[in-house]
């Protein structure tokens, strides 16, 4: 049997330019994105690592913001919450943890 672990991340929340407030018209078309970062057992998230910006242009590549922008941009964590189905595993094992123990009483 194979096990898969590692880390992925998605999407959280995209702001536009305007709402970060860069007015200068080259940034037209493109999108800030928080993406969290997740530690996943068999594709499931178990829990966050962390959170990052990322650049999104019109080719629908993501691209890493440059670090003269990110102190513009501040700490993700501030800006937008971790969704709760980022700790998915933690909540099946508590899940099947109190299944266990109500079948061992019965």
């Amino acid at each position: 049997m194979i096990i898969v672990f590692g880390i992925r991340k998605f999407s959280i929340y995209t702001f536009s330019p305007s709402e970060l407030g860069f007015t200068d018209p080259s940034w037209n078309g493109i999108q800030f994105k928080v993406l969290q970062q997740y530690f996943h057992l068999m594709w499931i998230p178990f829990f966050p690592v962390g959170k990052k910006w990322a650049i999104s242009k019109p080719d629908g590549k993501l691209y890493e913001v440059p670090h003269n922008i990110l102190g513009h941009l501040g700490d993700p964590s501030a800006k937008v919450r971790t969704p709760w189905y980022a700790f998915a595993g933690l909540i099946l094992a508590g899940v099947a943890g109190i299944i266990s123990g109500i079948s061992n009483m019965m």
